[in-house]
């Protein structure tokens, strides 16, 4: 019999809606919720493009600061509507990040947005 428990991956599903802009190539995204505030140590930050013009899909992800201590790399879905990063949170205090999310147009084209994420491990 073991005596440790075994951790619990806590999962955040964030929905993404992507609109076009006023602009001929410009796009405006929002999420929901706006920002994340991860509680736990062991996380998963799910992105999923709910709404987009057709073509719009995820491309990569870039996080500020730059923490390899605390973000696995990112994982995109085969048809490219589902980003998912997983949030070890190894450091103990709180911190603030800056995610961009990268995206990819039928034309080549590519946008970001920014959704925030607080680190607040417990």
């Amino acid at each position: 019999m073991s005596t440790h428990s075994a951790k619990t991956t806590r999962y955040y599903p964030v929905a993404i809606t992507v609109e076009l802009g006023t602009h001929e190539g410009c796009y405006v995204a929002h999420c929901e919720p706006h920002s994340l505030t991860i509680t736990h140590e062991d996380s998963v930050i799910i992105y999923q493009i709910v709404e987009a013009p057709d073509g719009v899909e995820f491309w990569s992800l870039n996080v500020s600061p730059s923490s390899q201590r605390e973000f696995k790399p990112p994982q995109i879905g085969a048809q490219c509507r589902m980003l998912t990063i997983d949030d070890i949170d190894r450091e103990k205090t709180e911190q603030r990040f800056y995610v961009d999310l990268l995206f990819t147009d039928p034309y080549n084209s590519s946008f970001k947005f920014d959704p925030q994420v607080i680190n607040r491990p417990g």
